[in-house]
C-alpha cells in the first residue's frame, strides 16, 4: 500500500500530535492550529546545530576545500591530520558552541599568542633544582647542578585558584605533590596546557572562578584539574599518568613514563638546594591569595565617568579651564535619520 504524501499543514499537525484527517473528520480548530504552530517555533528553536569535536578525515578534507584553507592541504598529504583537526573543531566550536566553549576557544587563541611572544613568565627568578638520577652533569647531590628558573607569581596564583575551587569540586593537589608537579614540568604553569571543552561541569568551574575574580590562565588551569582528576579516578590511573595524558608524546615518552618520573622527582625535591622553591609551594598552599570578584557589567559601567562633555542649557560646553582646546559635539541623530528615510 502506498502512502497518501501528506500535506504540510498535516505534517505539522501531526508532529504536535493531532491525527491526520481521516474520512469524514473535522478540521482542526483554530486553537489546535496555534498549538500546532507554537508546537513547531518551539522544536525549531530547540533544534540548535551542535559542534562536531570528532570529526571524520572526510569530513575534514571537505571542509579544507570549502573552506579554502590550503595550509592543511601539506599535511593532509603526510597523513598530519592533528593539526587540521585542532582548527576545524576551533571552527566548529567558534560557530555552534556553548557560551562556555566560546570563551574557552578565545581564551585559547589569546594565550597561545602571549606563548609566541614569550610574555606568560614575566619573573622567573626562583630556582628549582631537578633530579638528574643518572648523574649526567656530574654532581653528587642526586640534582643538576643548573637550576630552572620559574615565576612565583604565576604559581602563587595558580595554587591559589585550586584552592579557591575546592568548594567547586576542584582536587587539592597537597604541597608535595605540587612541588613534584612543578620541578617535574620545568614549567611556572605547572605544564598546563588545555582543558577538554567536552566537559561543561570543567567550563563551568572556570566561569565560576573567572567571576570570583581569577584570571582565565588560573581559572581554566583548576578547570583541568577537575577533569583531569574525574579521568583518572575514571580509568583507575594515578593522577600524573592523566595530567600528561594517555598516549605517545613525540619524543615516544608514555603517561607511564611520566608517572615514573613523578616518582623519581618526589624523592629529592625537598632538598636544601631548592629550600626557596619549597617555601614559595607552602606559603602559597597555606595563604592563597583570593581577588576581589568581577563586578556585573552595569556596575563597571556606573564606576566609569560619562565621556560626553558637560553642557550648560544653552548646549554650551563647560567645566574645562581657560585656554584648553574642546572640539564641538555635534548630534549626528537628525543626520543618520534623514538619510535612513532617504536611503542616499
Amino acid at each position: 500500500m502506498i502512502n497518501p504524501i501528506k500535506s504540510p499543514q498535516e505534517m505539522l499537525l501531526q508532529s504536535a500530535g493531532i491525527p491526520a484527517l481521516k474520512n469524514g473528520g473535522q478540521p482542526p480548530t483554530l486553537p489546535q492550529q496555534q498549538a500546532a504552530l507554537a508546537h513547531a517555533a518551539t522544536n525549531a528553536k530547540n533544534k540548535t546545530p551542535v559542534p562536531n569535536t570528532n570529526p571524520s578525515k572526510k569530513e575534514m578534507l571537505q571542509w579544507v576545500k570549502e573552506a579554502g584553507e590550503d595550509w592543511a592541504l601539506p599535511l593532509i598529504q603526510k597523513n598530519q591530520w592533528n593539526d587540521v583537526k585542532r582548527q576545524f573543531v576551533v571552527q566548529q566550536l567558534k560557530a555552534f558552541g556553548s557560551p562556555a566553549q566560546k570563551e574557552y576557544v578565545a581564551w585559547q587563541a589569546d594565550r597561545d599568542q602571549r606563548h609566541m611572544m614569550g610574555t606568560d613568565e614575566s619573573d622567573k627568578v626562583i630556582p628549582v633544582y631537578r633530579p638528574d638520577p643518572k648523574n649526567r652533569f656530574g654532581g653528587n647531590t642526586g640534582l643538576e647542578t643548573q637550576p630552572t628558573y620559574l615565576d612565583p607569581t604565576m604559581i602563587q596564583n595558580q595554587i591559589s585558584a585550586m584552592r579557591a575551587g575546592e568548594k567547586y569540586g576542584v582536587p587539592q593537589l597537597t604541597p608535595q605533590q605540587l612541588k613534584t608537579f612543578y620541578s617535574l614540568e620545568g614549567r611556572s604553569d605547572m605544564g598546563f596546557n588545555d582543558v577538554d571543552f567536552n566537559d561543561p561541569k570543567a567550563l563551568a568551574i572556570a566561569e565560576k572562578l573567572k567571576a570570583d575574580g581569577f584570571h582565565p590562565d588560573q581559572a581554566y588551569y583548576a578547570a583541568a584539574l577537575y577533569n583531569k582528576n574525574n579521568q583518572a579516578q575514571r580509568l583507575n590511573a594515578p593522577l600524573p599518568r592523566a595530567w600528561n595524558g594517555f598516549g605517545t608524546s613525540e619524543y615516544g615518552k608514555t603517561g607511564l613514563d611520566y608517572n615514573h618520573a613523578f616518582d623519581a622527582f618526589g624523592k629529592v625535591v625537598n632538598q636544601p638546594m631548592n629550600k626557596e622553591f619549597s617555601n614559595i609551594i607552602d606559603q602559597a598552599h597555606a595563604n592563597p591569595i583570593m581577588p576581589t570578584p568581577a563586578k556585573p557589567q552595569a556596575q563597571q559601567q556606573s564606576q566609569f565617568p560619562s565621556q560626553m562633555p558637560n553642557v550648560d542649557i544653552m548646549g554650551n560646553v563647560t567645566g574645562f579651564k581657560k585656554g584648553g582646546k574642546v572640539k564641538p559635539f555635534r548630534d549626528m541623530s537628525k543626520v543618520l535619520i534623514q538619510k535612513h528615510i532617504s536611503g542616499k
